[in-house]
This record gives C-alpha cells, structure tokens and sequence, in this order.
C-alpha cells in the first residue's frame, strides 16, 4: 500500500532494461545511455511524454519511438541522396590535384552511374580515402597501395580509428596529428550542402546544384556546429550509411570522431576547430567571444533595475519582520 504503481513499473522497467542490457559490451551500452541522455537535453519533458504515453496508451511508447527511428533512418536516406547529386561536383571542386583533372573529367560519367568504380577502385577516390599516414606510402605507388586494400593484403590494415586523408587540409604531420584535423575542403562543403542546402555549395563556375530551400540548420533552428554534426556528415562524406563496408566500420568511425571532441572538450583544438566550423558555415564569431559577452551581459544585469526593485523589496520584508 506504500508504493505507487507508477514508481513500481518505473523502477521495474529500468530493472528490464538492464538486464536487457546484459548482453551489451560496456562501449554499446555506454553509446546507447549517451543516446538517451542527448535525447533527453534536445527535447525538453522528453521523459514525461514517455511516462504519460505509458500510462494511458500501454503500447504506445514503442510506436513512438518505433516512429522516430523510422524518421530517422529517412533523414540518412534523404543526406544520402543529396549528397549523390551533390557530391562529384564538390570533389570536382574541392578535392581533385592538379594532375587528376583530366583523368576525372573522362571517368566522371562512370562514377555517376556505377558505385563500384569509386572507392579504393579508383586512385582519386583512393588517395582520399587513404589514411592520411599512409599518404606519402600512397602517392609512391597508388595502384599497388589501391589493390592492397582492396585484396586485404595484411600489409596494410585500414581501420575505423585511422583518419583519411579528406578530413585534413594540409600534410601529414605525425608530431602533430591534429594538425589540419577536420578542416579538409570537401567535408565543409558537404556539411554545407547537406545541413544548409545545396545550393550553399561553393562551386568554381558559380552554379548551384539546386534551388534554395529551408535548410535543416534553419528547421531545427541551430546556429552552431557540433562534433554530432560534424561526425554525421564526415561519415556522410564516405557515401554509405552502412554499419560495415568490408572490414572498416562506418559506426566506429562516427564515435572516434565524436571521441576526438568529447575526450578533452576544453583543449584549444577542439574549441578552435569548432571555432572555425562555426565561421564556415555559419559566419558566427569565436564561442569565447559570445560568451564574454554572455557573462558580461549576466554581470550588467546585476546592476538592473529589476535587481534592484527585487532587492528593496527584500530588504523592505526583513525590515517589516523585524518591526
């Protein structure tokens, strides 16, 4: 008679759940609590919809999410098929040497119609793909380099926590891995062309892949990259929403790059990355600027006229109390 229903089946269920948790390795089950938890900050009294779905549709908390799960992977589908009409005219633009212009231009109309002649099947693709350590090694050989991975020669091991070539924009610099990190030419412009809209794509000639629409930073009404953002569309980048392609895992590859962010938010490259994918997309000024004026605002406010009606009115009540 002293526990409410309620509480027993809350209880209850996070009790279901961790055993249906049992058979999750700590990282899944790590990723899946930071799911909800992000969840939870994005949509406000998330929680409580859920509980008042339970309580008077049983049932209908799973269509819900059931429904949001399907909205989801549509929302993969529709960046993919933005990015296939945008996406050789941005490594046409933004990613091609000089010597491969020509060699592009005759096998351009093959990448369009056959995904097969992309990837480690061709050198271009190759060389960006490549994990950017290997690139000198790459550019000595690329055929050689090109039918290793492809044959999974033992000699070179690609993985999901190595960084390809497209997400820096300057050399290799094994002192300093990070440097160039996350600011290569073509994942900007795909984060643009797909979080903007494509016709926010920067092209040589001028012309735009579509007509302008309300773009999904407009929807959603953000202002500010996030390392979510940025690690969706640098796998977006790679043409495939697959867990697996061969032996690299696009999943693993999503949560190093969040990793990269996450692990020391608060190091002057991650907050200088952001920084510069803000001024990139965006055209927003440094986080740190905004937020002195933030605190100063805060400050300027103490000295308000509001403050100070609230502390003569306080002031007023413990004189009454003492009278």
């Amino acid at each position: 008679p002293f526990v409410r229903l309620r509480d027993a089946f809350h209880v209850g269920a996070a009790f279901d759940a961790a055993e249906a948790e049992a058979d999750m390795t700590d990282k899944d089950r790590q990723l899946h609590r930071s799911v909800y938890q992000r969840t939870k900050s994005l949509v406000p009294n998330f929680c409580l919809i859920l509980e008042g779905l339970a309580e008077s549709a049983p049932g209908s908390q799973d269509t819900l999410l059931g429904t949001m799960t399907s909205i989801t992977k549509q929302c993969r589908s529709d960046d993919i098929g933005t990015l296939k009409a945008i996406g050789l005219d941005i490594i046409e633009n933004h990613g091609l040497l000089a010597d491969e212009e020509v060699s592009w231009a005759k096998k351009k109309g093959s990448f369009k119609k056959n995904k097969s002649t992309r990837g480690f099947n061709d050198n271009i693709f190759g060389r960006l793909l490549c994990p950017h350590k290997y690139s000198q090694l790459y550019s000595q050989d690329p055929d050689g380099f090109c039918t290793k991975v492809l044959e999974s020669d033992n000699d070179i091991i690609i993985q999901a926590s190595d960084l390809p070539a497209f997400l820096y924009d300057c050399e290799y610099d094994a002192s300093a891995i990070d440097r160039g990190l996350l600011r290569g030419p073509i994942v900007v412009q795909v984060y643009k062309g797909i979080f903007m809209s494509p016709s926010s794509v920067n092209l040589k000639d001028g012309d735009s892949n579509a007509k302008g629409r309300s773009s999904h930073g407009q929807l959603h009404g953000l202002s500010r990259a996030t390392p979510y953002d940025c690690a969706r569309y640098f796998c977006s980048s790679l043409t495939s929403w697959r867990e697996q392609d061969g032996k690299f895992s696009l999943r693993h590859f999503y949560y190093y790059v969040v990793a990269l962010f996450e692990m020391d938010a608060e190091s002057s490259w991650a907050v200088d990355t952001l920084d510069w994918w803000d001024r990139q997309v965006f055209g927003k000024g440094p986080r740190k600027f905004e937020n002195s004026l933030m605190q100063a605002e805060q400050a300027a406010d103490i000295n308000s006229d509001f403050n100070a009606l609230i502390a003569q009115r306080i002031a007023r009540r413990a004189d009454d109390d003492r009278s």
